[in-house]
């Protein structure tokens, strides 16, 4: 497969996160169905607007570059967390679609778009109408809910699904064996198990918690690992009848654990509450999981999570106190 470019992401040796980054489609672990289409996108040499939907780390930006490395064609890459607005759509974008190229094909390559304004999607879906002969658009984001239905409706959408665990696990001991680093698997194990589904932040705690050669977490890294155990635990205490003064009691401690720690994002305790449904809302589960879906698609659009995160703990620990 030939390669045209190197992508809009810098070679970095020393920084694992791209240096580790998948330079092939053969590298990349993600559904099966999802690398034919794109392989098939390749091997044709075009694409249609394509939209890429997934949590945060979890190769979106990365299979966009894949694809304009393998493509022939002349590229922009914007991230729309800090140029968003109409005047980037009516000067920046809409210079790079009526500039004359060489190569067959333009891609413009639109990184978290939904950061994007209303306006300045309104004023985009005008762009795109008038410059399908020759511009592409590749847009990612972390979930569609803020981006306008004619956005939606001029893209195919994927939804870029991350690898199982063990995946995760198994390039991780890669990286660290070849970086030569001493490790435990337990503790390399936990590690992935804080920061998954976000790829990107296993790699980059990794090198952050390697020193001279060895990977030893802290403690405090163990307190934030320990942080969702503790919520776990309060969790499990709550039972059909348990009275309004105790659930408040609860609500309390775990909103003083979630202050304690100091984090600011929340997903991988969604996700951890998840994996533990049965373990504390066996009576429950539709319920409960249906107040995570709703926490975790008001993450992406509040401010404050903290404040977002106990309102979820709220209606999470009420609803396992009803009879």
């Amino acid at each position: 497969m030939k390669i045209y470019n190197n992508g809009f992401f810098k070679n970095h040796s020393e920084i694992w996160v791209e240096k580790y980054r998948p330079r092939t489609f053969e590298d990349l672990i993600c559904d099966k169905e999802i690398k034919n289409k794109l392989l098939s996108f390749v091997k044709n040499q075009d694409i249609p607007n394509l939209l890429f939907e997934g949590p945060a780390g979890t190769g979106k930006s990365t299979v966009s570059n894949l694809l304009v490395k393998g493509i022939d064609c002349d590229f922009k890459e914007i991230n729309a967390a800090s140029d968003n607005g109409i005047e980037v759509a009516r000067t920046t974008i809409f210079n790079f679609c009526t500039t004359s190229s060489f190569s067959p094909l333009k891609i413009m390559v639109l990184s978290e778009f939904s950061e994007f304004t209303p306006q300045g999607q309104s004023a985009l879906r005008d762009v795109m109408e008038k410059h399908t002969e020759s511009t592409r658009f590749i847009i990612t984001c972390n979930t569609v809910d803020r981006i306008i239905e004619p956005i939606r409706s001029r893209c195919q959408e994927f939804k870029i699904i991350p690898p199982s665990k063990e995946k995760v696990y198994e390039k991780c001991a890669y990286i660290l064996k070849n970086e030569n680093v001493e490790y435990e698997t337990d503790e390399m194990h936990k590690l992935v198990d804080f920061n998954y589904p976000d790829i990107r932040k296993c790699i980059q705690s990794l090198a952050q918690e390697t020193i001279d050669g060895v990977l030893r977490l802290n403690k405090e890294y163990f307190k934030l690992l320990q942080y969702q155990d503790f919520i776990l635990e309060i969790a499990k205490t709550i039972k059909p009848g348990t009275s309004d003064a105790v659930v408040a009691a609860k609500i309390n401690e775990a909103r003083q654990i979630l202050a304690n720690t100091k984090i600011k994002n929340f997903t991988q305790l969604y996700r951890f509450l998840f994996d533990k449904i049965d373990e504390y809302a066996s009576n429950k589960i539709i319920q409960v999981l249906l107040h995570l879906e709703e926490g975790l698609i008001h993450d992406y659009m509040i401010a404050d999570k903290e404040i977002n995160i106990v309102a979820t703990i709220i209606r999470v620990f009420e609803e396992l106190a009803k009879k």
